[in-house]
């Protein structure tokens, strides 16, 4: 399209000296607003270099112009995109950080949520073991079964208990001593090993004068 611009604009410009269907060659440069200014034509064919540098010096000032402004177009293309890509980095860091703050939020709720259910399963497993403790028959003064329990944090606790007691009083001191029987089962730690999982059964039959137990996990 510039150079069918160029040629009518040269045709324009010179009717007189070139002939209908002449050949021609014209340089033209960009004059705003979509039009071209005339700067030079040569008529018939073989275009020298000569005749290209004397045109290339008439519109030296000209082409300087153009360069400028292809430079400025190029820096302000690349501005604006690097302004939108900014933009849109911009966009998801926010949309990231936003993301980042729900996810830590709900992770605050969540392990506060936890924190306050656990607090109160110790509350309650306080008061149940205060009344388990409670609700222990007092240790026998004579014979009866002695047992020493090895408990999961390794510390140890011992107790006398009556030989006709139900493994069930057993099993509920080691609850008031903090052993989480839903986690752990109470077994002899030598011998048979048997586990202590019939409540009702006797101590005196099961684990004899004198036991050492431990916990096992589940």
């Amino acid at each position: 399209q510039t150079y069918a611009r160029a040629a009518r604009l040269a045709s324009a410009a010179m009717p007189a000296a070139l002939p209908k269907n002449a050949p021609f060659c014209a340089l033209a440069v960009p004059a705003g607003a979509g039009q071209l200014r005339y700067v030079a034509v040569y008529r018939g064919t073989g275009v020298g270099e000569s005749w290209l540098a004397r045109a290339r010096e008439t519109a030296a000032d000209d082409l300087a112009a153009l360069e400028r402004a292809a430079a400025e177009h190029r820096l302000a293309s690349e501005q604006k995109r690097e302004l939108a890509e900014a933009k849109s980095s911009d966009r998801k860091s926010a949309t990231e950080a936003a993301a980042a703050r729900a996810a830590a939020a709900a992770a605050a709720a969540a392990e506060a949520e936890a924190a306050l259910a656990a607090e109160r399963r110790a509350a309650a497993d306080l008061t149940r073991r205060a009344a388990l403790e409670k609700a222990l028959a007092p240790e026998p003064d004579g014979p009866g079964v002695l047992v020493k329990l090895r408990c999961p944090d390794g510390s140890t606790a011992t107790r006398k208990f009556a030989t006709d007691a139900p493994a069930g009083a057993l099993l509920d001191w080691c609850d008031v001593r903090g052993v989480d029987l839903e986690a752990f089962v109470v077994r002899k730690a030598a011998g048979d090993r048997v586990v202590l999982d019939d409540r009702t059964s006797l101590l005196g039959d099961v684990l004899g004068a004198r036991a050492l137990l431990e916990c096992v996990a589940r």
